[in-house]
């Protein structure tokens, strides 16, 4: 089942592992669109992977999304893993990423084995890496 979401806001989440706002393990896929006002994930953070997001064996799509703030060891905003499966799509467009932190790779969107399709603006972003 593909899940939808639009004009809405994660702000403040945190996870002991991975996906501070989303953790996405064998799903089928995920939008969060524009259709009803931009999205934002803020100040989110995840011990591990995706500050924001996490997928693994999970494809998706962010449109009118807004990234500020997210801070994880890989990924700062979002981190998709295909796994050996390596045929998920993701798609991130209409994207800005704003002060995403990731400790060792990454800090707005560190991608494994999967096709990617990225339209964004970066603004200023920190890495030890």
């Amino acid at each position: 089942t593909v899940r939808k979401m639009s004009g809405v806001s994660f702000v403040g989440n945190t996870a002991g592992s991975s996906g501070g706002a989303i953790y996405n393990y064998l799903g089928n896929g995920l939008i969060v669109d524009g259709t009803a006002g931009r999205n934002t994930f803020t100040d989110n953070a995840a011990k591990n992977d995706g500050g924001a997001y996490f997928a693994l064996y999970g494809g998706a799509t962010f449109s009118a999304v807004d990234f500020t703030g997210n801070k994880a060891v890989n990924g700062g905003a979002l981190y998709f893993d295909a796994g050996y499966n390596g045929d998920l799509i993701c798609v991130v467009s209409d994207a800005v990423f704003t002060n995403n932190t990731a400790t060792t790779k990454s800090n707005f969107c560190l991608v494994y084995l999967i096709t990617c399709t990225l339209n964004i603006a970066i603004r200023i972003n920190k890495s030890n890496n």
